[in-house]
This record gives structure tokens, C-alpha cells and sequence, in this order.
């Protein structure tokens, strides 16, 4: 009988356990469920694993934190195996502010073999166990970051490894890159090189390789490295000294831009070479003089030709070459050349024709050939499309040609076409590129004049000068010549036809016509030019039984008579004053 009422007690009690266990409110969770900790972000890294007791009903009566250990027990398991608590790295901390209650196991320092799941479990006192919480801490760990210089300088255009960039012994692996100081990646050649070195850790290298330009020579590389979560850490290289060949201009760039420049002795002249390449280059002025004729006669020597400056002429700063008067042995070529032993000497020239002010208007080098140049005296007979003359005007054009040897001038003509004419005796005027006939070449052998022109001048003349140096130099102008017709313009198309019988007609009709329009013209004015001598004359007529008599009174000079004869004249002349008068 007892036996059976400690087995009933026994399973009663196990039943009011399971059955506060099934009803109680009382939890534990993780905050959070993972924990990651950094190692290398300082020099003693801790992690706190932390549970929280949620007691939402207030199942748990007094203070957790302080309760007999007996009755409120706490068990710590890692990776399913339970671990002492304490021990020098692990401690635990039980807090109760506000209500929560959290448990936490403090890790301190943490290593990498700290890493796993940790579990937290709980007695408390009325008999419930919790054992569910679990918190996983994962331990990573920053590299170790160096740069190391491979080559201190790099050939422009040519793949060049420069540097090296490590991140050792991470946990992850980083990502890593280089950048310049301009805040532009690098996209190196190379990709980063990644090497396991156990217990998850990695050993990683980038290579600084590319073709480098000049324009990298002032730019500072940086080394980039960002671990999982990190910030961006920073090696600084420095920069890339970058080697590259040189180039060379004339700071006058006029000087080179021309076959020659023309220059007269006497005058001041400079020339400064620009030279850039790295090494910065050596820079040499050289000079070749013209050929010279060979006088047998002249006791002077030719001009050494071992690239030597003229005498005349100082180098300043390596650079710049100077005189304060040229001389006509100064013709020839100057080279300025600039070499750093890296790829291929650059160089730049330019050549002078030195001449010496002659009482011609035209400059005369006296050693220097160059090329012909030809215009027209009067040049505006080249500006115009056509010139347009009149038939037997005199006319010349003369042609101004220059260059060194002085030119051969020719001048050719080419007639316009003209239609076809069979009726037409006269035979085209060739074209061979000879004058006309009635034009001539004067002693000058440069001008062209005629005493008449005609209408076979009409077409291009051309002024050809040629030297053999360089190519011929061509002026050219056209003339359009016409004449003024003696004959009465023909009757337009369509019109009827007159015969030469009509036509006479009609020109002694004309003729006759403006006769008798010339003569009684003539007559009035010699009439009226009479008619103004008269002075005054004063007249009546009566008429009696068929008689006249006439009462004259006349007031004249003295010296008129006043006979019957003088005054019947006069009245006469009166009379066909009158009349004309009368007409008019």
C-alpha cells in the first residue's frame, strides 16, 4: 500500500510539471541569433552572447538575478558539449532592468576557434527548463595590409608591373584595388591572386601592371582594400615616374612652316627649340650651308659643313640660337635635334635664304634656290573674268616673275573657240599656244604689247615661270575684244525684207526732207534777224474812189529818204514782215 502511494505521488507530481511546462509563458530567445566578431579592429576583441528571459505573465516570482543557484540554474553548451562557466575568457552576467532579464556570456578575448553555436539553458523554480535559445558567433578577421614597389619607373606603351599590394591572412577574403589621385580605378591586368592558408583565412595579392602614359608622370597610386563589412583601408605607393621618348618644335612654328625664309642680310634673327621628353633631352643646333658655286678666281674658303653654328651666330640655354646681323653665309639649314636615349631622337629645321638688298625692288638671295613666283604688272587684268576691249586700242601687259635661279619667262595665248563659217575664207588662228600676230614679246622678255588689237585676240593669255626648282608658277588673264559696227543693224528676225531699190527711196526722201526743213529755217531766221533793223514805221492806208492814198507819218534817223519810191519799199518790206509774222 505505500509503495503505491509514493508511485501515485511520484506521477503526479511529473504530471503538474509537464503540465506547467505546456502552460507557462516563460521564454528564452537570443538577441540576436548571430554575433560576428572582427578580429585585428583592435588589440583585445570581446563578444557578448546575450538571452533574453521573457516572463510576460509574471510566472517568474522574486529576482532571477539573485534567486538560490540551486533553484535557478544556468547550463552552457558550445557546439552540444557543455563548457565550465567561469573561466579566464568566459563570463557571465545576469541583468534585470525594467522589467527584462537578460543572461549573457561575455567571450574575451575571442579567437578564431570561438567561432560555432552557443547554447544557454535554464532552471528556474517552478521547475521549468529552458534550453532553446541558440546564438551562432561567427569570428572574421581584418588582413594584414602592405605595398611593395617592384619598379620605380615604366616605358610609356609598354605593360609594366609596377607594384604590389597584400591583404594576408583574412578572413574573408577583401576586395582589394588601386586607384589614382584623381579618384579613377585602376583596372589592372592582373586579377587579385588569392591563396588558403587554413582555418578560413586567405593570403591576397594585387599587381599594379598597365601601359602608362606621360600624362600618369604626376599622378600618386593608392592601394585599396575593403573587408566584408569594413571600411576602406589605404596604402599609399607614391608615383610612377613614366619614361618616354621626346619631341621637339620651333617656338616660331612659322619658321618650319615654309620651303624658305626669305631674310635680309644685316637684320637681327632667333630661334628657340622646344624640346620635352623624360629624361629631360639633350638638345644639339645644327647647321648645313647651300652649295656654293666654285669660283676658281675667289681665295675665300667654303664654309665648313661639319654642322657647326655660322660664327655669327651664339647658342643660349642649350636651346636658342642668336645674331644681331645675318650674313649671306648664313644660307642653308638649321636642325635643332632632341634625344634621351629613349626611342628615336626627334628634330625640327627650318632653312634661311639670306640676300643682300640690291636697287631692284625685288630681293635677290645670293646663294639660296627656292621656287618661282610670277604676277602681273597690272593686276587687275587677272581679277576680272574677261577684259573687255575695243578693237584697235593698244594694249600691253608685262609679267614680274621671282626666284633663285631667276626664271624663264613664256608667254603662251589660247584663242576662244569661234563658230565655223563656210563661206568663210579666213582660217582659224591656231592653237599652239603662240601669240597672235599682231602682238610682240619686247626685249624685256617679260611684256607683251600690240599697237591694235582685234577680234582674234579674244582668249587667255598665260604667263608661265619656271626655274627648275619647286614647280612652275602660272598668271593667266582673258581679253574679250569688240567692234564697233559701220553698217546699220540688220532687221530683226521675223521682219519683211526691203530691196535695195526701197531702201535707196527711202533715203532720198529723207534726204530731200530735211533739205527744205534746213532752208525754211534758214529763211525765218534771216527774216527775223532784217525785220529787228526796221526802227519804227508807222502807216495807214485809205482807200478813196478806188484809189489809195496813204498818210505816212515815219520817224526814222535823219539820213532815210522820204520819197514816194522809199516809202513804197518800205511798205513793202513791212508788208511781209507782216506776214511772216502772221504764219508764225
Amino acid at each position: 500500500m505505500l509503495k503505491q502511494e509514493v508511485l501515485i505521488i511520484i506521477l503526479v507530481s511529473f504530471y503538474g510539471l509537464g503540465l506547467q511546462g505546456a502552460f507557462t509563458s516563460v521564454s528564452l530567445k537570443p538577441l540576436p541569433h548571430s554575433v560576428t566578431a572582427v578580429l585585428g579592429a583592435k588589440p583585445s576583441i570581446s563578444a557578448k552572447l546575450v538571452f533574453a528571459v521573457r516572463d510576460p505573465r509574471g510566472e517568474i516570482s522574486g529576482s532571477l538575478c539573485h534567486c538560490d543557484p540551486d533553484e535557478c540554474k544556468q547550463t552552457w553548451k558550445y557546439a552540444g558539449q557543455a563548457i565550465t562557466i567561469p573561466q579566464p575568457r568566459l563570463k557571465t552576467l545576469c541583468e534585470e532592468r525594467y522589467g527584462s532579464r537578460n543572461l549573457t556570456l561575455t567571450i574575451n578575448p575571442v579567437k578564431l576557434s570561438d567561432q560555432g553555436q552557443y547554447t544557454c539553458g535554464l532552471f528556474i523554480p517552478i521547475n521549468i527548463f529552458l534550453e532553446d535559445a541558440r546564438i551562432t558567433l561567427n569570428v572574421n578577421q581584418l588582413p594584414n595590409i602592405s605595398i611593395k614597389r617592384i619598379k620605380e619607373r615604366a616605358n610609356e606603351a609598354t605593360l609594366t608591373k609596377v607594384a604590389a599590394c597584400y591583404a594576408n591572412l583574412s578572413k574573408p577574403p577583401p576586395e582589394m584595388w588601386f586607384e589614382d589621385s584623381n579618384g579613377k580605378k585602376i583596372y589592372s591586368e592582373d586579377e587579385v591572386e588569392t591563396k588558403d592558408c587554413g582555418n578560413g583565412l586567405t593570403n591576397s595579392t594585387l599587381y599594379l601592371r598597365k601601359r602608362f602614359t606621360r600624362s600618369d608622370n604626376d599622378l600618386i597610386y593608392f592601394c585599396k582594400v575593403k573587408p566584408v563589412n569594413q571600411t576602406v583601408y589605404t596604402r599609399d605607393l607614391g608615383s610612377v615616374e613614366v619614361l618616354y621618348p621626346p619631341t621637339v618644335t620651333l617656338e616660331d612654328e612659322s619658321l618650319s612652316s615654309v620651303e624658305v625664309n626669305i631674310i635680309e642680310a644685316g637684320e637681327q634673327f632667333s630661334a628657340k627649340c622646344l624640346a620635352t621628353g623624360n629624361p629631360p633631352p639633350d638638345v644639339v643646333w645644327t647647321f648645313t650651308p647651300d652649295p656654293m658655286p666654285i669660283d676658281p678666281k675667289s681665295t675665300k674658303p667654303a664654309p665648313p659643313n661639319d654642322g657647326s653654328l655660322p660664327s655669327n651666330f651664339i647658342l643660349e640655354d642649350k636651346v636658342k640660337i642668336t645674331t644681331n646681323v645675318l650674313q649671306s653665309t648664313n644660307n642653308g639649314t638649321f636642325r635643332c635635334q632632341a634625344s634621351n636615349q629613349i626611342g628615336s631622337p626627334a628634330s625640327v629645321s627650318f632653312k634661311l635664304g639670306v640676300f643682300v638688298k640690291s636697287t631692284s625692288t625685288t630681293p635677290v638671295p645670293t646663294s639660296t634656290n627656292y621656287p618661282p613666283t610670277v604676277t602681273l604688272e597690272d593686276e587687275s587684268l587677272s581679277s576680272v573674268e574677261i577684259n573687255i576691249m575695243k578693237a584697235g586700242e593698244q594694249f600691253s601687259a608685262k609679267c614680274l616673275a621671282t626666284g633663285n635661279p631667276p626664271p624663264d619667262v613664256v608667254w603662251t595665248f589660247t584663242p576662244d573657240p569661234i563658230p565655223i563659217d563656210p563661206k568663210s575664207k579666213k582660217s582659224a588662228p591656231p592653237n599652239d599656244g603662240s601669240l597672235p600676230k599682231n602682238f610682240i614679246v619686247l626685249q624685256d622678255q617679260v611684256t607683251i604689247a600690240t599697237d591694235a588689237l582685234d577680234t582674234t585676240n579674244n582668249g587667255s593669255f598665260e604667263c608661265r615661270a619656271c626655274n627648275k626648282v619647286g614647280s612652275p608658277a602660272i598668271v593667266s588673264f582673258k581679253l574679250g575684244v569688240f567692234e564697233i559696227p559701220s553698217t546699220l543693224p540688220s532687221a530683226a528676225p521675223g521682219a519683211a525684207k526691203i530691196t535695195m531699190t526701197e531702201k535707196a527711196t527711202r533715203l532720198s526722201t529723207l534726204t530731200i526732207a530735211a533739205v527744205i526743213a534746213f532752208i525754211i529755217i534758214f529763211i525765218v531766221i534771216f527774216v527775223r534777224m532784217k525785220g529787228k533793223r526796221i526802227c519804227e514805221i508807222k502807216w495807214s492806208k485809205k482807200v478813196e474812189q478806188g484809189q489809195n492814198h496813204i498818210d505816212e507819218s515815219v520817224t526814222s534817223d535823219e539820213s532815210w529818204p522820204l520819197d514816194d519810191t522809199s516809202q513804197t519799199t518800205v511798205f513793202t518790206q513791212h508788208t511781209e514782215f507782216e506776214t511772216v509774222e502772221t504764219i508764225f
